[in-house]
């Protein structure tokens, strides 16, 4: 959202796809995802991330064969006060230098590993902005493999 401070304190729903929603992290088989080998590396990178970043709150999340979705909090009781990034850098311990993080490491293993992975240049995030909202976001993300051939990002 235009304006908003990315690195204030709140709950944000993350989507990350692959480069034209290749599937690179596994598949879905009876209603459950099966990772991959790089899928496991992306689970156990998000996981760091909480390690990495004192500030990061971590709800549902799932690797899905071409996609990510988390439910992550910012608790950054440093940024109270909402300020605009209004020269477009990268705000330490916002959103996008966490996302941006977790996405470099993922990278940089598939180069090591010499797999052709590329993931979409942007994501999808959406501000939380209650707990009705909150709820029916967790509930689509843990109930993602279940409802992945009807799911927007299903690609056969």
């Amino acid at each position: 959202m235009q304006g908003w401070d990315y690195s204030s304190s709140g709950w944000y729903f993350i989507t990350v796809c692959t480069k034209n929603r290749e599937s690179f992290f596994g598949e879905i088989e009876n209603d459950a995802m099966y990772l991959s080998e790089l899928g496991y590396f992306a689970a156990s990178s998000w996981i760091a991330m909480a390690r990495v970043y004192d500030v990061l709150i971590m709800d549902a999340w799932i690797i899905m064969p071409n996609h990510f979705h988390c439910l992550i909090g910012i608790d950054n009781p440093d940024r109270l006060l909402h300020q605009p990034n209004a020269f477009k850098k990268m705000v330490k311990n916002s959103v996008s230098f966490v996302i941006n993080h977790f996405k470099g490491r993922v990278t940089k293993y598939a180069r090591k590993e010499n797999v052709h992975f590329e993931w979409q240049s942007h994501f999808y995030d959406h501000i939380v902005r209650d707990d009705e909202e909150f709820k029916r976001i967790q509930h689509y993300i843990i109930n993602n493999p279940k409802n992945w051939n009807t799911d927007k990002f299903y690609k056969t």
